[in-house]
């Protein structure tokens, strides 16, 4: 069992802001702009997030979070990292018991095929949490279980806790299979390493059609020629067939291992267009919503400074009656409200200093996102510009015609390619 025993943020010349956490279950409530979510992230940063996504004015004078975690066996560490980014620092014991030259530098996270130490291997182990491969699509790719997966299962916040879906599962997206197959983990203690990725059905009927296509191609001439020679000639014939079937598929066998290999980089290719493709509709998914939520906070803007603005010159209002009692709201009437108007339009203008600071924060977000759509966008065409360049390779590696034999090219037109994107090819003998 892994347990947060509590959160520090120390920097120079300011006291120690720190919050502790009890054993079991523990709920942080307060009003808003008090630092509850700021809190989510920093665990999230310490788990090994690039970067940290939310600063508060209150946390601007300090410079190190220190995090310390606790066992089942009543063992402690202490997680450091410095604000700004960069590695973390593993302390054994609490911050209290920490030892200057006994710390061991750790990465947030591993890149590509690296075994580096990182955060998820350190808190796994010193929760007795085995490393896993979980499913990260319907098609039986796999990732590596990490610990900011299975943050969303332990800390749920306010979003989540207002919201009608699951706080384990949340909306909908491209990380719905791998925060299942996480829950399921955690339940039955089964990963799926073992499972094997599956081709997409179209590509395997497409490929078995072209094949097929290519065959069927290749014995045509070969059955009129059979057909048109005359019966005395047959033993002749077919003894002339069978060396060209034999000299075709000695050309066709030496190049096997070559269409094999440029066969394997277009799957890969092509998967990793569709995973930019996915990310691109998630990302104007995303976009759309972001749009939304700034439409809203520009009608709020609107609307305070309407109440704000009423507030100030209901002294200016002639012969109005009172909403309460119908009489004049005369200087000495019992529910005069004039005397509020500065409360009014103080509290309206506090709330939208917030909204702008909120709207500020979702535009540059916008930018952000944006930015990584045009990133995507390029890939993806990068991609597909590569998917194209192996299938010409592979559609003149397939015109190699075996000695003795003429390659004839029949043109496609606006017809459909068959599998693997190249024109269809018949041999014929001289």
């Amino acid at each position: 069992m892994l347990r947060v025993l509590s959160i520090r943020l120390t920097g120079k010349g300011v006291a120690d802001a720190v919050v502790e956490f009890r054993e079991k279950a523990n709920i942080l409530a307060g009003d808003s702009d008090t630092g509850k979510s700021y809190l989510v992230h920093l665990l999230d940063y310490v788990f090994g997030a690039d970067k940290l996504s939310k600063r508060i004015d209150e946390a601007e004078p300090y410079s190190q979070l220190f995090v310390e975690f606790g066992n089942t066996e009543g063992e402690s560490i202490t997680l450091e990292r410095h604000l700004s980014g960069g590695n973390l620092m593993l302390h054994s014991g609490k911050f209290s018991n920490r030892e200057e030259g006994k710390s061991e530098n750790i990465a947030p996270k591993r890149s590509g095929t690296s075994k580096a130490k990182d955060v998820t291997e350190v808190l796994f182990k010193f929760a007795g949490i085995a490393e896993a491969q979980l499913r990260r699509d319907d098609l039986g790719n796999t990732n590596r279980l990490t610990i900011r997966t299975l943050l969303p299962l332990f800390l749920v916040d306010e979003v989540s806790m207002i919201d009608e879906r699951s706080p384990v599962l949340g909306r909908g997206g491209y990380d719905i299979t791998p925060r299942k197959r996480a829950f399921v983990y955690l339940l039955t203690g089964k990963d799926d390493e073992g499972i094997i990725a599956s081709e997409k059905k179209e590509i395997v009927n497409a490929k078995l059609t072209g094949q097929l296509s290519l065959i069927s191609d290749l014995l045509k001439p070969i059955e009129q020629r059979i057909q048109s020679r005359p019966s005395h000639a047959a033993d002749e014939g077919i003894e002339k067939v069978d060396d060209a079937i034999s000299s075709l598929s000695k050309s066709l066998s030496d190049h096997s291992s070559e269409r094999k290999e440029l066969e394997e980089q277009r799957r890969t290719v092509f998967a990793s267009a569709q995973r930019a493709e996915s990310q691109i509709v998630a990302i104007d998914e995303l976009l759309k919503q972001y749009r939304l939520l700034d439409e809203r906070y520009r009608t709020d803007l609107e609307r305070l400074d309407f109440i704000a603005e009423g507030a100030h010159f209901f002294d200016g209002l002639q012969e109005v009656r009172c909403p309460l009692c119908d009489q004049l709201m005369s200087p000495d009437h019992v529910h005069k409200a004039s005397e509020q108007s500065n409360a009014v339009y103080s509290a309206a203008r506090a709330e939208a200093a917030k909204i702008l600071a909120h709207r500020q924060d979702l535009g540059e977000t916008i930018e952000t996102v944006v930015h990584l759509r045009e990133t995507r966008v390029g890939e993806q065409t990068d991609f597909q510009n590569e998917t194209r360049r192996i299938d010409t390779r592979i559609g003149d590696h397939l015109g190699t015609c075996p000695p003795g034999w003429q390659l004839a090219v029949e043109p496609l037109g606006s017809s459909p390619p068959t599998a693997g994107g190249y024109a269809k090819r018949r041999y014929s003998s001289h």
